[in-house]
């Protein structure tokens, strides 16, 4: 598999200040998708002056039925093996997209989390120890994680609500490779 078979998702809403920066960091290592949210900024003029190709759902949805447009309208071409999911407010350091295409040509793990060894929100941390105990993972809601878009065939993403748990949960209960490595988020 080369590089060309890897999509970046970025999911944004209002994120003129930082989409410019995540999307250069990433264009050298796949085809950048930016799924503007209906954003009432410059975000989806910057993101394709950027290089992006821009995903427009046409109303507001929420991150999370803007993940699962996207994802079907990345899926519908066929053309990737891979979709990353990345944060347009920067938090995720582009060093570590070194560190996902290792993991994916080296393994082809189902799912690679970048689990953040500094999480902002009390809620994250009180779910972080409970995820621990379960499955061994810190940070189950870290917006940087690839699939493997064959080991989920999927119809409809739309029909999925929090699709990056919902992932998760499917790779879990059907024993799916799983990596996971730790990051410092900014």
């Amino acid at each position: 598999m080369d590089r060309s078979r890897i999509a970046f998702l970025i999911p944004a809403y209002n994120e003129a200040k930082t989409v410019q920066i995540v999307v250069q960091s990433l264009i050298k290592y796949g085809a950048v998708f930016v799924a503007d949210d209906n954003s009432t900024d410059e975000t989806a003029l910057i993101s394709r002056e950027s290089g992006a190709s821009i995903i427009t759902n046409g109303s507001e949805r929420g991150y999370e039925n803007n993940l699962n447009y996207s994802f079907n309208a990345i899926t519908s071409t066929n053309s990737f093996d891979y979709i990353i999911t990345v944060d347009a407010d920067g938090q995720h350091d582009a060093k570590y997209i070194s560190d996902f295409l290792d993991i994916i040509f080296n393994k082809s793990p189902d799912i690679i989390i970048a689990q953040r060894t500094n999480l902002p929100r009390i809620s994250e941390k009180i779910f972080s120890v409970i995820t621990n105990l379960l499955f061994n993972l810190n940070d189950v809601f870290s917006g940087l994680k690839a699939y493997k878009l064959d080991s989920f065939i999927i119809d409809n993403f739309d029909d999925k609500k929090l699709l990056g748990s919902n992932l998760l949960n499917i790779a879990l209960a059907k024993n799916y490779r799983l990596e996971s490595f730790p990051i410092i988020a900014n």
